[in-house]
């Protein structure tokens, strides 16, 4: 396919969608350019240059001269004309504030030369980031992280011809304490069960009245949503001689149809709630197996 030089540019923008893809057609001579003598310089053949770019940054130059085509690159030329050293170079990355409290703003800023663009990671843990990986096309920038725990945020400058060591920074997080009124005693995690045991549930809450003494009793098993309950009631802080105590306690016998698995304890009052540090664990009853003298029957009993 022979194309006039005129032609080369709208032949490249319709049949290709970035420079990667520019530089194989024209390794294998998918096209020929003419170029018309010009009359004005005595029908010499002048050479003629393009310069072709994309959105990630690359770039290359094509010369079309004396029946050859030459490409090169573009950043490479550029930073040979200008004298400037070609490398990307990361100047500085740091966070500011370093230290936040959980779920808090700390603005992560840097500054680069000689790349086209900058890519920065580390975003998993952090609330409204989101966990992919964020591209810049600026050299100079910041974005904000809502860490909710300790977060080191990486990132790597590149252009057309090389890239960057990557820095590091990273943002100390301090989670927040919380007083509940209300708290699980037992169980609260590690402890074991069998079907027809029969289990303590306690707690400690404050604030009960007389007149306010309900406390919500749920049970639940261990597994991501949605939960399966398998207790749900109400209870109410011990009353010694007419007035609340902070404590309070629910007797449960598991049921036999209750699945054999781990459960979590859940409370709630009108000032806050609290679960289980950790599941417990309800396990199958013993299972007792003896025959009679004939040795032709068997009994299975089951006991606590």
């Amino acid at each position: 396919k022979v194309l006039s030089a005129m032609d080369f540019g709208p032949w490249a923008l319709g049949n290709f969608q970035n420079v990667a893809q520019v530089k194989p057609a024209l390794a294998k001579k998918e096209v020929s350019i003419w170029l018309p003598p010009l009359v004005i310089l005595g029908n010499l053949k002048a050479p003629i240059h393009f310069a072709l770019w994309d959105k990630t940054g690359a770039g290359i130059v094509v010369e079309f001269s004396d029946g050859k085509v030459n490409v090169s690159d573009l950043q490479m030329m550029i930073n040979k004309l200008l004298g400037s050293n070609s490398n990307c170079t990361i100047n500085s990355f740091f966070a500011s504030p370093a230290t936040v409290m959980a779920g808090e703003p700390s603005t992560l800023s840097w500054t680069a030369s000689n790349c086209t663009n900058v890519v920065l990671s580390g975003f998993a843990g952090s609330s409204k980031t989101g966990d992919d990986n964020r591209t810049k096309d600026n050299t100079s920038g910041s974005i904000v992280v809502y860490p909710l725990s300790g977060n080191l945020f990486h990132i790597s400058g590149f252009n057309s011809s090389s890239s960057s060591t990557d820095m590091t920074v990273s943002v100390t997080v301090n989670q927040k304490t919380m007083i509940s009124p209300i708290s699980v005693v037992s169980p609260n995690g590690g402890e074991s069960y069998k079907i027809g045991d029969t289990v303590a549930i306690a707690w400690h809450a404050t604030g009960q009245t007389s007149a306010n003494n309900n406390i919500g009793i749920n049970i639940r098993d261990a597994v991501a949503f949605p939960y399966k309950i398998i207790l749900n009631q109400y209870g109410s802080n011990t009353v010694v001689n007419g007035q609340v105590t902070e404590n309070g306690v629910y007797n449960w016998t598991i049921p036999a149809n209750v699945t054999p698995g781990n459960y979590i304890v859940y409370i709630s009052s009108a000032t806050g709630w609290d679960e289980s540090n950790a599941a417990f664990t309800i396990n199958a009853p013993n299972l007792d197996l003896s025959a009679n003298a004939f040795g032709a029957f068997y009994t299975f009993s089951l006991f606590k």
